[in-house]
């Protein structure tokens, strides 16, 4: 007789990623929200997020083409010499702290982007629709003081099963997530910071990042645009989204955003990094999860990654003549 097959908390296939409670099922599920998602605060000054796009840019190894001259020199640094993606991990958080008053829980996000694993897929000829998709992880806690408080089920995550924990537990599991790796936490607004959560909430998640970037001020310095939700950006750029509201999606999202943004950055400063890691980019930024096993080959995968090519060449040269005519305008009414 077959034996049931084994529920798996894994949202991929990777099989570097230890799974937190691999064939375990939660005590108890969780809720459905009826909560909207938080309101979002006015943007932080500009400096911070130029430090930030600049950490980025050195992380994923590209350079626009002005930071490409020696200025000393008044050349160009040959392309050998620009560095390779930085092996680090990017954790995404999200959370929901509108929960705490009406249902008397935390919501936190949490999804991870792991360089090392698609950089050592492209060095070994790898470009495919599974493996890329294999890179990003993602998880969804539910914070409550006593566990057993909580009952009925959430089906809003998309991307694996929700996990009922205490706060006290959290540190634990980030941890065990990060796994002493070097990381960059991404969230989407100022709440989900971590310093914000451990002052203003007391949660703790126990990290120690390199820098914290907000995707929203990140595509607004890029694009020069004046967005604060991660919704109106992810939907300007056409990726595939559905039910951002909730954390653990927002969280999944975030990092769809962040890799959308440097492909745009990377399109629109000239290509100074891997035609391969853009395909991988633009497919994991724009692609869900279950299109790899609904058939989806080569021919589509091209095709797509085509359009999206297209898509963003079209909102570059779209923004280039905007800004001419911006500088147009402003040259006619000088007098």
């Amino acid at each position: 007789m077959d034996q049931p097959k084994k529920e798996s908390w894994l949202t991929t296939l990777n099989p570097l990623y230890p799974s937190l409670l691999e064939g375990s099922k939660p005590e108890l599920r969780l809720p459905s929200h009826e909560s909207n998602p938080p309101m979002y605060t006015s943007l932080r000054p500009v400096g911070d997020e130029r430090r930030a796009l600049a950490n980025i840019r050195s992380i994923f190894g590209y350079h626009p083409r002005d930071l490409m001259r020696k200025r000393d020199l008044g050349n160009y640094i040959p392309k050998s010499h620009v560095r390779d993606m930085r092996d680090v991990l990017f954790l995404s958080v999200s959370i929901c702290p509108s929960t705490i008053q009406d249902q008397g829980y935390v919501d936190v996000g949490i999804s991870v982007f792991d360089t090392r694993y698609l950089d050592n897929g492209l060095k070994t000829g790898r470009r495919d629709e599974e493996w890329a998709l294999c890179a990003v992880r993602s998880y969804h806690f539910c914070l409550v003081a006593d566990k057993w408080g909580v009952t009925g089920s959430d089906c809003r995550f998309n991307f694996g099963h929700s996990t009922v924990i205490t706060p006290e537990q959290l540190p634990a599991c980030v941890a065990d997530i990060v796994y002493g790796r070097d990381y960059v936490v991404v969230v989407s607004n100022p709440e989900s910071r971590p310093e914000s959560l451990q002052h203003k909430l007391g949660v703790d998640l126990g990290l120690d990042p390199l820098c914290c970037v907000d995707v929203v001020s990140i595509y607004n310095l890029v694009m020069e645009e004046r967005h604060t939700k991660l919704g109106s950006i992810v939907a300007e750029m056409g990726l595939f989204r559905e039910r951002i509201d909730h954390p653990g999606n927002a969280a999944h999202y975030n990092l769809r955003a962040l890799l959308g943004v440097v492909t745009l950055d990377a399109t629109m400063n000239g290509w100074e990094w891997s035609a391969d890691f853009i395909w991988c980019a633009a497919f994991i930024a724009n692609s869900p999860e279950a299109l790899y096993t609904q058939g989806y080959g080569k021919e589509w995968v091209d095709w797509f990654f085509h359009a999206h090519l297209n898509l963003l060449r079209m909102k570059v040269s779209m923004r280039e003549e905007n800004k001419w005519e911006r500088e147009k305008d402003k040259f006619e009414n000088f007098d």
